[in-house]
């Protein structure tokens, strides 16, 4: 949700794990693990308000789903004023300037809300990128691949044998391992958001991609490499609301609001002061 949202410009939102249920009844094999873990729904919209409205009836519950949590959409109080944590530079890589104007930019909407904005990163970024790709390459992408291959265009073929190139699939004690770290990980960020209740970081670590990037393996490379701040959220279960925040020529750039599980509300309302200060963009012709 987050990526397609900052590549138009547009808001996306992505829940926690279990907050919009995913029962499908016409499934015939079971998920992968990874995707039981890291996959999750949500909406793409031109505004926060009709985010929120859009969760409010996505949200809505089903006894078959495995996943399903019923939680309520607005959490308890949070102490104020709240704590942002904001991430202009993601480590483990590049990024880009105007991404890092984008996350100043967004923390200064917020500091003049009220909120209190500070530069602090949240633990072990980079960590979390590495567990992502033991537990995607090694259990999603590894049983993907198979009917890519089948039944995938050239072009989606040629992508996935890129990034399996560069990621090849560990051996399965490796993404036991990951899957475990990965839920101590958790626990150090559901203790960082006691403190700060919100993390602003870019949604991508750069700008939008050209077309076909992903076929070269370099082009792949820096794909992935601008790709890593959008793994932390699902690798953790977290959600993650993108904004628009600022331009770079005829491209738009854009913050994710990261909040603790279940905690879109905070997400919202701090998207929703964002917003206010940047101006909704309207929508224009389509240019072929």
């Amino acid at each position: 949700m987050r990526f397609p949202a900052y590549c138009c410009g547009i808001v996306g939102l992505r829940v926690g794990l279990g907050r919009i249920p995913s029962f499908n009844h016409t499934a015939k094999v079971a998920r992968a693990i990874g995707g039981q873990l890291m996959a999750t729904q949500g909406p793409l919209t031109r505004t926060v308000g009709d985010a929120r409205l859009a969760l409010k009836v996505m949200a809505k519950g089903d006894p078959r789903d495995t996943r399903w949590v019923d939680a309520p959409l607005t959490g308890p109080p949070v102490v104020r004023p709240i704590k942002v944590a904001i991430v202009p530079e993601v480590p483990g890589g590049v990024t880009h300037l105007a991404q890092q104007a984008a996350v100043r930019g967004a923390g200064r909407h917020l500091e003049a809300a009220g909120y209190v904005v500070e530069e602090i990163l949240p633990p072990n970024i980079e960590e979390a990128v590495r567990w992502w790709h033991a537990i995607g390459s090694g259990d999603v992408l590894r049983l993907l691949y198979p009917t890519v291959e089948s039944v995938g265009e050239a072009d989606a073929r040629t992508s996935m044998r890129e990034w399996l190139a560069l990621y090849p699939p560990p051996e399965p004690n490796a993404v036991l391992d990951a899957l475990a770290r990965r839920d101590l990980l958790l626990w150090r960020w559901l203790e960082f958001f006691q403190d700060y209740p919100v993390v602003v970081m870019p949604t991508h670590c750069d700008l939008p991609p050209p077309w076909r990037l992903d076929l070269t393996r370099e082009g792949q490379k820096q794909l992935i490499d601008a790709l890593r701040v959008g793994l932390v959220a699902p690798v953790l279960g977290l959600g993650a609301l993108q904004v628009p925040v600022g331009s770079y020529g005829k491209l738009r750039t854009g913050v994710q609001i990261v909040t603790s599980r279940f905690r879109e509300d905070l997400a919202l309302d701090a998207g929703e002061i964002i917003e206010a200060a940047e101006g909704i963009v309207e929508p224009i012709d389509p240019m072929w």
